[in-house]
């Protein structure tokens, strides 16, 4: 499967799908240091800068288009300004360029929050769109603690296909877990109707992050890792608690030691906290293989 990759950040849905055994040919990311990353670790293919200036044709014939975008004017420190806000309103241009593109499925990645924002109003414009554009849709907040990852991190994923049917339900939703071990109610839904699921990975178990020179054990699990919580969030390490460095949160997020070195300290930290859990993706991404 042949996907593009919208507000990219530094690779979390490209590392993630490419772990699933998709193929990137499109990046879109306006910032000029994470684009440089993308380009370290996928040299030859098509990068965009500004989503303003795409239209999602010249990509060619692509199955998927995904992405995270802008949560800033939809989180708790967002003022409450949701898709009106200049952050998050580019959602309108991430529905532009699916309708430009015309993939066959679409996979959208937000913080949770964007199902309550504005009373649901938001939500309900983004998968509003989606229909109007002809896509059948499903969405579900995932915990990344729930795919290995030693971090509480809930993200609502959004999964449209082009022209409706059980598709989008069959790739987030999982038939065998709804017998029991049920989720909160409004976790797991599928067009209008609600749909309870359990959890899709391990939950609760002790997870260790490594650091070249000690063990170290995340008290309890860290919190999510966003900008806000750069400088609160701490490790317990011979009875002590230090911050967490880049390249924990690098393992946090479930990318390979490293991927951001050419980053300065603070840049790291705020990609990163940015960024989609990678095994999280890769769920999704295997999922979608699967389903075709």
């Amino acid at each position: 499967m042949r996907f593009v990759s919208l507000f990219a950040g530094v690779g979390g849905f490209d590392l993630g799908f490419d772990r699933a055994g998709m193929e990137c040919v499109g990046q879109v990311e306006v910032d000029v240091r994470r684009s440089e990353i993308l380009a370290e670790h996928w040299p030859d293919v098509l990068r965009y800068g500004d989503i303003q200036n795409v239209d999602g044709r010249e990509f060619g014939d692509v199955d998927v288009v995904c992405g995270g975008f802008p949560c800033q004017d939809l989180s708790r420190a967002g003022r409450g300004a949701g898709l009106a806000g200049g952050q998050s309103g580019l959602w309108w241009e991430f529905a532009r360029v699916i309708e430009g593109a015309r993939p066959e499925w679409v996979v959208v990645e937000n913080v949770s929050t964007l199902l309550s924002s504005n009373g649901g109003r938001d939500m309900g414009a983004v998968i509003g769109s989606l229909g109007e554009m002809g896509y059948g849709f499903c969405w579900r907040v995932f915990d990344s603690q729930w795919f290995g990852v030693a971090q509480r991190r809930k993200r609502v994923f959004i999964v449209g296909r082009a022209g409706g049917g059980s598709g989008p339900g069959e790739v987030l939703l999982e038939p065998e877990g709804l017998q029991r071990d049920f989720v909160p109610s409004g976790e797991a839904q599928t067009g209008s109707a609600g749909s309870s699921t359990r959890s899709p990975g391990p939950s609760g178990e002790p997870v260790s992050v490594h650091t070249d020179q000690n063990p170290v054990t995340a008290v309890g699990l860290s919190p999510a890792l966003t900008r806000q919580e750069t400088a609160s969030v701490a490790v317990l390490v011979d009875g002590r608690f230090r911050k967490l460095t880049p390249l924990e949160y690098e393992r946090l997020q479930g990318f390979p030691d490293g991927w951001t070195a050419s980053l300065s300290r603070r840049q790291r930290y705020m990609a990163l906290g940015d960024a989609a859990t990678v095994p999280v993706v890769e769920w999704i991404g295997c999922r979608l293989a699967k389903v075709g």
